[in-house]
C-alpha cells in the first residue's frame, strides 16, 4: 500500500534487470539466489535442478520480465481483495514468514480466501515441498 515502497521496488528491480543484461547469467543467478529469501531453496536437494533449469533462460527476456512484473508496478490490492467475491487459495511456505503473514491477513479480511502454510518450505513451496503444495491445492479444489 506504500507508494514510496513501490517506487523503491521499481528502482531495485530496474537495477537488477540492468545487472542481468550486463552480467553473465551464471553470475547473476548466483547473486539472485544468494538472497536470504531463497535460503531454504538453496539448502534443498532440488536446488541444483532448479538452478540448471534457470540457466536455460534467456537473460534479456528475464530482465524484461523482472522489470515488467516488478511488484512496484502492481497497484495496491489489499483493500480491493478484501471484498473480492471470488474464492482464492493463498499458499506460502511456513518458513516464509512475510508472505505467510500477508496471506493470513488477506484470508482474515476476506472469508472466501483460505491461507495455507506449506510445512518445511520457504519462498518456493512448489519446489521445496511439491507433494505438500499439490496436496493443499488439490484439497482446496476438491472442496464443495
Amino acid at each position: 500500500d506504500d507508494e514510496r515502497a513501490r517506487v523503491a521496488r521499481c528502482g531495485l528491480d530496474a537495477t537488477r534487470a540492468a545487472a542481468l543484461r550486463a552480467t553473465p547469467l551464471e553470475g547473476w543467478l548466483a547473486s539472485w539466489y544468494d538472497a536470504p529469501l531463497f535460503a531454504t531453496l538453496r539448502a534443498h536437494p532440488a536446488y541444483p535442478v532448479v538452478l540448471a533449469r534457470r540457466r536455460q533462460g534467456q537473460p534479456a527476456a528475464l530482465a524484461d520480465a523482472l522489470e515488467a512484473f516488478s511488484p512496484g508496478h502492481q497497484p495496491a490490492l489489499r483493500k480491493p481483495l478484501a471484498t473480492c467475491p471470488v474464492p482464492a487459495l493463498l499458499v506460502a511456505g511456513a518458513l516464509d514468514l512475510t508472505y505467510a503473514a500477508s496471506n493470513d491477513e488477506l484470508a482474515a479480511a476476506n472469508g472466501l480466501f483460505q491461507s495455507v502454510r506449506v510445512p518445511g518450505a520457504g519462498h518456493a513451496p512448489h519446489l521445496e515441498s511439491p507433494d505438500e503444495f499439490h496436496a493443499a491445492v488439490r484439497e482446496w479444489l476438491d472442496r464443495p
